[in-house]
């Protein structure tokens, strides 16, 4: 008995064997000779049928399983990032007492802020390509006035792609990518993006002498363009993934990234910079 690599390629190939069948009996019945076997080939014919039939309903059933299973992954995915945010935010807290005082404001504030930021769903499927007057408002950065600083290290995420976003990438632009391995590319940023904003969230005092100088370095990189928003270097992105420099993979990602307005490019200072485009 053959063995087949999967559910979806033996019902094809079941199909192509019924289609095969089918044809014969049609060449048989052209024939007309015996009554009986005419009989005989329309019941097998019209059993056939319906087999094909059920085989077409088998693989749509198939693919919305597989549809279901991608939807279940990253919304696991989602949950897991999500738990991260809460242990950051609960370890803040607790760390610096706030846990014990009266600071409903703060929670609800945030609470309100986190709710906007990761409840709009965003539904352009259009190209994107950054002007001032497209510059995009941070709510983060507005509304937050009232969270202290390490606390809206947990609002600094880009949200992960949707389906339908993904489906809204041009294939040349993705090429063999999958939405699975867009979505890691968005955790590597997010992280990236934690790591660069919880040291410059640390007064200097607190920091000895590397992370002092890291501190440095990160202030430097800022210019007018980019006071007030939340960015990362090509070499930050390249440092957190292990590397010196970014190769052609995160290059194609980023661009995917832009188009799907998840961030946008800046080149003050003379250093490329992506800047997050917060929902």
């Amino acid at each position: 008995m053959r063995e087949y690599d999967s559910i979806d390629t033996m019902i094809s190939a079941q199909k192509t064997k019924l289609e095969q069948i089918k044809q014969g009996i049609k060449i048989i019945l052209s024939l007309k000779n015996d009554q009986r076997a005419l009989e005989l080939f329309k019941e097998k014919q019209a059993t056939v049928q319906r087999i094909i039939h059920k085989l077409d309903l088998l693989k749509k059933e198939r693919q919305k399983q597989n549809s279901l299973a991608n939807a279940i992954k990253m919304q696991s995915t989602v949950l897991s990032t999500l738990e991260k945010r809460i242990e950051f935010a609960d370890m803040y807290l607790s760390t610096n007492g706030l846990l014990e005082q009266d600071n409903c404001s703060v929670i609800s504030e945030l609470s309100s802020i986190y709710d906007r930021s990761h409840t709009e769903t965003q539904t352009s499927s259009t190209s994107y390509e950054y002007t001032p007057a497209q510059e995009p408002v941070d709510n983060v950065q507005q509304s937050a006035k009232l969270i202290p600083t390490n606390l809206r290290l947990t609002m600094l995420d880009i949200d992960l792609l949707t389906q339908e976003e993904f489906s809204s990438v041009p294939k040349y632009m993705l090429g063999r990518l999958s939405l699975e391995t867009i979505n890691k590319f968005i955790q590597v940023i997010n992280e990236t993006v934690t790591a660069k904003y919880q040291i410059l969230s640390k007064p200097k005092s607190a920091l000895k002498a590397h992370g002092l100088q890291v501190f440095k370095d990160y202030k430097a990189q800022e210019t007018a363009d980019t006071k007030g928003k939340t960015f990362i270097t090509e070499l930050d992105l390249a440092k957190q993934q292990g590397k010196k420099i970014l190769d052609k993979t995160s290059y194609k990602l980023l661009t995917i990234l832009r188009h799907t307005k998840r961030l946008y490019e800046n080149r003050s200072g003379g250093t490329l910079k992506y800047v997050l485009i917060l929902s």
